[in-house]
C-alpha cells in the first residue's frame, strides 16, 4: 500500500505540471455542483492531499487504514447498489451476461455496514468549495489558467442549447485568436454546460496568466459589439450540430448511454435539444453577452511561483489570488 500511494502521489505531481488545466477545472467545478465536487474530491487537488494524509497512516499506522477501507467497501459494495452497463458484441451477449451475473451474485445481498438512521446522507454532508480566486504554485515554466462563472443560476431557463453554439464560436474565434494566435499559449478555450450553468475558461500551457485574464473579462465585451454574418451564423450552428455527431468507438457509446440514463436524458430531450442548437439566432449571442456582463469570473491558475505574484501584483486586493504550493 505505501508503494501504491507513494506512486499515485508522484503521478499527481507530475499531472500537475502536464495537465493543469484539468485540475483547475475541476476546482472550478467544485464551485458549481455537487458532482463537480465528488470529481474534485476523487481526482483532483482535494484526493491529492488524501493520499498523501493515507501515505502518512500507512506508514505509521496501517491497522487504522486498513479499518477505514473495509469500512468504505461494506458500505458500498452490495447487489442492491449495482448498477451495470455492459457494451459487447451479440453474439457473445449471453455467455458475458451470465458471467456478469454470477459475480452480482457473490456480492452481498445489502450493505454490510449501514450508516445509522439519523446521519446525513453522502450528498447533504459535501460543501461546495468557496468561490474564491485561487493559484497553486507548481514547478514550471508555463501556466494553466482558468476562470469561470455561473451563467445561468438555479433555475433558471434560457436556450441553452444555443448558449453551446455561441460556447463554441468563442472557443473557435476570440479566445483561440487572442490567447493560441497572439497570446502563444499551446491552447486555449471555453465551455458552457448546460447541466449546470456554468461556463468555463481555461487555457494550456500557457506563458502569460493576468493577460489571459484580461482576454477572458473581455468576452462579454467582444460579444456586445460583434457584427454576425448569415455564414458566420451558420457555420457556428453546423460546428455545434457537428460535435454532437462525432464518431465513437463501442466503448465510448456504451458510457455515453450510462451518462443519458443517470440524467434521465431521453430521446425526445435530445432531439428538442438539437433542435434549439438548429434554431440560434443572433439573438442568442447577444442574450449571451448581456448575461456574461453581469456574472462576476472567479479563477483557478496552476503556474509558476513567479507568475502568479506578478497577477496578485497587478489586482485589485479584493480580487487577488490566494496561493498554495504544491508537490
Amino acid at each position: 500500500m505505501v508503494q501504491l500511494l507513494t506512486e499515485t502521489k508522484s503521478n499527481y505531481e507530475s499531472a500537475f505540471v502536464s495537465s493543469g488545466n484539468s485540475f483547475a477545472g475541476a476546482r472550478l467545478a467544485a464551485r458549481k455542483s455537487v458532482l463537480g465536487m465528488v470529481n474534485e474530491m476523487v481526482g483532483g487537488v482535494t484526493y491529492y492531499e488524501s493520499v498523501k494524509e493515507m501515505l502518512k497512516a500507512a506508514e505509521e499506522d496501517w491497522p487504522s487504514l486498513l479499518a477505514r477501507l473495509e469500512r468504505l467497501r461494506a458500505k458500498i459494495i452490495s447487489r442492491d447498489n449495482v448498477l451495470i452497463n455492459l457494451t459487447v458484441d451479440g453474439a457473445a451477449m449471453d455467455d458475458v451476461t451470465a458471467t456478469v451475473g454470477k459475480f452480482v451474485e457473490k456480492l452481498p445481498e445489502v450493505p454490510m455496514e449501514a450508516p445509522p438512521p439519523s446521519s446525513p446522507t453522502w450528498r447533504k454532508s459535501i460543501t461546495l468549495l468557496d468561490p474564491a480566486n485561487e493559484a497553486y504554485s507548481i514547478t514550471t515554466q508555463v501556466n494553466y489558467v482558468a476562470a469561470s462563472c455561473n451563467l445561468l443560476s438555479q433555475g433558471e431557463t434560457a436556450r441553452v442549447a444555443a448558449y453551446q453554439v455561441v460556447s463554441r464560436f468563442l472557443s473557435r474565434g476570440y479566445l483561440w485568436d487572442n490567447v493560441r494566435v497572439v497570446g502563444g499559449a499551446y491552447g486555449g478555450g471555453c465551455s458552457f454546460d448546460p447541466l449546470t450553468g456554468a461556463f468555463s475558461y481555461s487555457s494550456y500551457r500557457d506563458p502569460n496568466l493576468q493577460g489571459t485574464l484580461d482576454i477572458y473579462e473581455k468576452t462579454a465585451e467582444v460579444l456586445s459589439s460583434l457584427e454576425l454574418t448569415d455564414d458566420a451564423l451558420e457555420q457556428a450552428i453546423v460546428g455545434a450540430v457537428g460535435d454532437l455527431d462525432q464518431p465513437m468507438t463501442p466503448d465510448a457509446k456504451g458510457y455515453r448511454a450510462l451518462s443519458w440514463y443517470l440524467q434521465g436524458m431521453t430521446t425526445e430531450t435530445r432531439q428538442a435539444y438539437r433542435d434549439e442548437m438548429l434554431s440560434t439566432t443572433r439573438d442568442d449571442f447577444s442574450a449571451f453577452g448581456a448575461k456574461l456582463s453581469e456574472k462576476p469570473l472567479t479563477a483557478a491558475v496552476f503556474g509558476s511561483a513567479e507568475a502568479i505574484e506578478k497577477a496578485n501584483e497587478a489586482r485589485q486586493e479584493e480580487a487577488k489570488m490566494v496561493v498554495t504550493k504544491l508537490g
